[in-house]
């Protein structure tokens, strides 16, 4: 019942007044804490770490293998100054290279081989003179005395060379074995009990069946497991073990949940948030490519095509919309949207981040320091940097506001909605045609087309007054002109004008037809049109003005209105760009009727001042005596069918307004692809030469025997793009992928990788404690798992060393303190995430509901603060506000608090592995966030409901919640928790009110207030316990 005490006794409020003192339990824990610091003490004092102590105890016994053993010493303390930095590089020695190591240099050689007498690398690692010794004083580095053995020792064997261990391709070895202890069921299980034995240790018993079903229900799915299904458990458990442990692994690992769970570690490398970062921090739909992790992790996509579709989907052959989607882990990327901000430099940002977190996420190398200067550890230098970095450099992407290229995302309920809007709609333009067509007749009856009889230019170029009464401008003219048009009408009162612009070839042999006569824009530009009227009485000639007043036209061009050809303003007119490549009409009213009669004729002048020969290539003028109804359009059966396809039209773009928008990568088309060129110190200000697409030469990228690409390429480019990288990294000569990949898996179930710096795979990380172990994982996982991620689950959470208990005594302490040799269970605080998700699902408040847009819980008010940005945190109601921890809204700027206290990232950049801290501020969020008080009073609710005894309420409810029965010493401790809770509520009822006041569900009216705010302590103490918020 540790676990309970102590945890009780964190920061509680008025609730650590309810428990007992505890200080023989402190006093326990304190002595064990002592025995740890002794072992860790020894250990550091004698310049070892777990990993090299085992090692060194080895190395007597066994050849030296020099990129496990040698080049990491290398690299500790010599790469800095004789590395693959040549900007830093002194005496031009480069102690990485086998070449230069052994070159005599003035009779004097870094390595000699089989002499480390002759050895100048051991002469001045030796050397007491501060101008000599290496490394100098000022790198405060001193090579330790086993170092110094292990180099003089490599340096008899004849200084062997090779490359750092993690570019060696990983080799499944036989495993050990150990034919009397059936404990090593597995290459697993031989690998870490050879480790064990060696340090002196033996593994830990088998977990209980209790703790076995919760470790599962946590590392599987992140779930808090049901009652019913751990009852069964435990009672198949009892009658064959083994069998039910592996029906209840493959019963999880179908469970939706395990997408959820997995996906959550996915996003943290994918710097997945649902908003851009930087100042305005402004909302984007990223939402579907999450939910795409999850579908893709609870369909077992192979881990290479999983990788192919993230980081090329676009690029292959016929993309379907999930292959697109899947780029998006490429758009998560920070865009800024502030004003004044220089686009290209943050697209440049965000290209390098792409290049930094693919070699990271997927090979474990800490590319990004060559950006700036060649890797002063790792051989990458600046040049490779950039020519992979060119690879990245052709996306259509550019840092805008609107965060283009991006891709509609329909749910199928919007599918289907918008494909009935829009056969609905085919059939409504149908219909409308119809009756435009059936209707035409009685709207040509209306208007008379106007009989030119002269049509002169004032630019003298020629108009052509044609058959159908059109007037056709010849192309050779200036850029402005002015038609004046003369036409005979019949008699008649007329009240309306109309100006048709019609498409016709300019030349015979043209291939199409145009509006204007400028070819390159034919648009037109009426600057002024007067109509006259002249009349003839047989004794003279009079012309009179007509006054002209816009009536409506089929388009109006921005700032250019039907209404500038008639205002008597040289510098307006009409105009109708972009839709300049159609016909179009204009009808003007006539200020006063005029009265036609038969000697009279009308005169038109139509005046183009604009230039750029943006005039009239063919028009006709018509006259109509009608006032109304004097296009198809007007016609109240034309107008009834249009207003259903405008109906239709308003229907389907509000709901295409409510469909996400997910920002994809797409590549651009050749002749717009960029050059790269070298960013010298890193900054793009300061391009320095031109490089080529290119990807690293870090091993030799041929396929191994037998195996192919996991999508292939039908013609394979020349030239390295995105499609090209990612094969590569998943090649089966990649030594680095599938061991990174297993190694990220096997921290999330161990607390800690077999190689501890998941993000470093580098001279600078730290050795694999387990190096056979890891690579055997890495070779089943790329061959014969064919990169099956359920697959590997299984084999790891079924072998011994996973279903080890917890047990941490004295020798453990001494030998294992860190449970690097893992032998036993290890014993870490859950992720932020799971944490959350247990209590909900401790409490039967998690919603089941899968996937969609991110959702809102509670939070506290006033956080959301964002310059420029009117957005706002809304609680969201019903089952979202009780959703996993996956799909809570993610601001970059201002994270889920409570999710941030765990050690939850913002987002901003890749995150390889969450680094745990332990503050007051995490017991605060646990015993006061709305999430866990509204989840304790779910729970206490549930327990009150199932019996009337307060001790069998107890019993029970401690059983569904912490997996396991009771002890008789918990029980008496929480019936008198119970006591004290109702005591104080009895004396502070407003207290229970306020504690239930905020309650979002409806609590049944015949539980009394005082009596259900003091089993919500109960419960409360429940998810605060360290047993419920740590790793069984």
């Amino acid at each position: 019942m540790g676990n309970f005490h102590s945890a009780v006794n964190r920061p509680s409020g008025e609730l650590t007044g309810f428990v007992p003192s505890l200080h023989a339990n402190w006093m326990s824990w304190i002595s064990k804490l002592f025995g740890c610091l002794v072992a860790i003490t020894s250990i550091a004092w004698s310049g070892l770490g777990p990993v090299e102590a085992q090692q060194s105890a080895e190395r007597a016994s066994r050849s030296i293998d020099f990129g496990l053993e040698i080049r990491p010493i290398l690299s500790e303390h010599c790469f800095h100054c004789h590395g693959p930095d040549a900007a830093h590089r002194q005496a031009d020695l480069r102690l990485d290279e086998e070449e230069s190591s052994k070159l005599v240099r003035e009779g004097k050689q870094a390595v000699v081989a089989g002499s480390p007498e002759q050895s100048e690398i051991l002469r001045r690692i030796e050397s007491h003179d501060p101008d000599l010794v290496m490394p100098p004083p000022s790198a405060r580095k001193t090579v330790t005395p086993q170092q110094r053995e292990l180099l003089k020792r490599w340096i008899q064997e004849g200084a062997g060379w090779g490359n750092h261990w993690s570019l060696e391709p990983p080799k499944k070895l036989a495993p050990p074995e150990f034919p009397k202890d059936a404990w090593a069921k597995s290459p697993i299980d031989a690998w870490v009990l050879e480790s064990m034995k060696r340090q002196g240790l033996s593994p830990a018993p088998s977990a209980d069946p209790y703790t076995l079903v919760r470790r599962l229900w946590l590392d599987l799915v992140g779930l808090h497991p049901e009652q019913l299904r751990v009852e069964r458990f435990v009672a198949e458990y009892k009658l064959d073990r083994n069998r039910a442990i592996e029906s209840m692994v493959d019963e999880l690992l179908i469970h939706p949940g395990f997408g959820e769970h997995w996906g959550r570690l996915w996003l943290d490398l994918a710097r997945y948030a649902d908003t851009k970062g930087y100042e305005k921090d402004l909302t984007r739909d990223l939402w579907p490519y999450r939910d795409w992790v999850i579908q893709a992790l609870n369909d077992d996509m192979p881990y290479d095509q999983f990788t192919v579709e993230q980081l090329a989907g676009d690029l292959l052959e016929n993309p379907t919309t999930a292959q697109r989607i899947a780029t998006a882990f490429h758009r998560t990327t920070l865009s800024n949207d502030e004003g004044g901000t220089d686009d290209e430099e943050f697209r440049i940002a965000a290209v390098k981040d792409r290049v930094d977190t693919t070699l990271q996420v997927w090979m474990g190398l800490t590319m990004g320091c060559a950006k700036c200067h060649s890797h002063k550890y790792d051989p990458i230098a600046i040049e490779d940097y950039y020519k992979f970095y060119a690879i990245f450099n052709q996306t259509e992407d550019a840092d805008r506001y609107d965060d283009e290229p991006k891709l509609s995302i329909p749910s199928e309920l919007q599918q289907a909605e918008l494909e009935g809007l829009q056969k609905q709609r085919q059939e409504s333009v149908v219909d409308l045609d119809r009756i435009r067509a059936e209707s035409q007749s009685l709207i040509d009856a209306k208007w008379t087309i106007a009989q030119a009889v002269s049509a002169t230019a004032e630019s003298q170029a020629g108009l052509v007054i044609e058959p159908d009464r059109s007037i056709r401008a010849l192309a050779d003219r200036p850029a402005t002109d002015v038609y004046q048009l003369e036409f005979e009408l019949p008699p008649g009162r007329y009240h309306v004008l109309k100006l048709d612009a019609m498409m016709a070839k300019v030349q015979a042999q043209d291939a199409s037809e145009r509006l204007g006569l400028n070819a390159t824009d034919p648009n037109f530009v009426i600057n002024e049109l007067q109509v006259f009227v002249k009349t003839n009485d047989g004794s003279e000639i009079k012309e009179r003005k007509i006054a002209l007043g816009p009536l409506k036209a089929s388009f109006e061009q921005n700032s250019w209105p039907l209404k500038g050809a008639v205002d008597e303003d040289p510098k307006t007119g009409w105009a109708v760009s972009p839709k300049q490549k159609q016909a179009h009409w204009g009808i003007f009213e006539f200020a006063e009727a005029i009265e036609v009669k038969p000697s009279d004729r009308v005169r038109i002048s139509i005046v183009q001042s604009y230039g750029n020969h943006l005039m009239l290539h063919r028009f006709r003028v018509s006259l109509s005596q009608e006032k109304e109804d004097l296009t198809v359009e007007d016609l109240p059966s034309v107008k009834l069918a249009a207003g259903k396809v405008q109906e239709l039209d308003k229907q389907t773009q509000g709901l295409m307004g409510t469909i996400p928008k997910l920002p994809i990568l797409k590549e651009l088309a050749g002749a717009a692809q960029r050059k790269t060129r070298v960013h010298r110190r890193g900054s793009f200000l300061d391009p320095g030469d031109e490089v080529p697409p290119a990807l690293l030469p870090l091993f030799d990228a041929g396929n191994a025997d037998g195996l192919t690409d996991p999508i292939p390429d039908p013609i394979p480019d020349p030239i390295p793009n995105r499609l090209s990288a990612a094969r590569w990294i998943v090649s089966p000569n990649n030594p680095l992928t599938a061991r990174v990949a297993v190694n990220r898996v096997w921290a999330q179930l161990f607390g800690r990788g077999l190689v501890e710096t998941e993000e470093d795979f580098g001279a600078t990380g730290s050795l694999p404690s387990h190096p056979e172990l890891l690579d055997t994982l890495a070779v089943d996982y790329r061959d014969s798992m064919r990169w099956s991620l359920k697959s590997l689950l299984r084999s790891i959470v079924l072998s011994n060393t996973y279903q080890q208990a917890y047990v941490f005594d004295e020798l453990r302490a001494q030998r294992d303190p860190r449970n690097v040799w893992l032998s036993r269970a290890p014993h870490f605080r859950l992720s932020a995430e799971v944490i959350r998700d247990q209590a909900l699902g401790a409490s039967g408040l998690l919603s089941p509901k899968l996937g969609g847009p991110p959702v809102m819980p509670p939070q506290p008010e006033g956080l959301w603060r964002s310059t420029y940005s009117g957005a706002k945190w809304v609680t969201s109601p019903g089952q979202d506000r009780f959703r996993r921890g996956i799909y809570t809204f993610w601001k970059r700027t201002t994270p889920y608090p409570s999710m941030e206290l765990f050690d939850a990232t913002t987002r901003e950049v890749c995150q390889i592995r969450r680094i745990t801290t332990n503050t007051p501020l995490q017991a605060l969020v646990t015993l006061n966030d709305p999430v866990y008080v509204e989840a304790s009073i779910a729970m206490a609710i549930r327990w009150l409901a199932q019996t009337q005894s307060p001790t069998d309420r107890i019993s029970q409810g401690f059983a569904a919640a912490m997996v396991r029965p009771i002890e008789a010493s918990e029980l008496d401790r929480l019936e008198k928790l119970l006591d004290r809770a109702r005591e104080y509520f009895r004396q502070n009822p407003d207290s229970a009110r306020a504690l239930l006041a905020d309650y979002p569900e409806k609590i049944d009216p015949n539980i009394e207030v005082q009596e259900l705010a003091a089993w919500s302590m109960l419960t409360s103490a429940m998810l605060n316990l360290d047993e419920f918020l740590t790793r069984p």
